[in-house]
């Protein structure tokens, strides 16, 4: 929690100062939520709801895949999970411009 509540200022700063933003989550040693974290997501995903480009996951479990999927309903942008192992597949997900014409999910190491 107590890294979550650093970032957040950096990720409120950046979507007041751009159009909308990309974040690369690397959930390293994740466990879970408690019930307030899980509420502070919900009411980021609500105040953002139009602010976040694409959200990529790394992770380590099929649970965090699932994790993943449940933000789809709080973004309009795209969200996609990643392997620890596809790093750099994530990496350039997030970089790639929009409506590349090959984007990073044509990879074959990228999963949804």
């Amino acid at each position: 929690m107590a890294n979550y509540e650093a970032f957040l200022p950096d990720v409120e700063e950046n979507i007041r100062n751009h159009e909308s933003i990309r974040i690369l989550l690397e959930l390293d040693d994740f466990h879970g939520w408690n019930f307030s974290a899980g509420w502070e997501d919900l009411k980021f995903g609500l105040r953002h709801y139009r602010d976040l480009q694409r959200l990529g996951i790394v992770g380590d479990h099929s649970w965090e895949r699932v994790m993943a999927s449940a933000f789809k309903p709080f973004t309009r942008g795209e969200v996609r999970y990643f392997e620890r192992a596809e790093m750099d597949a994530a990496y350039k997900w997030i970089t790639d411009a929009v409506g590349d014409p090959r984007p990073a999910a044509e990879d074959p190491r990228v999963t949804e």
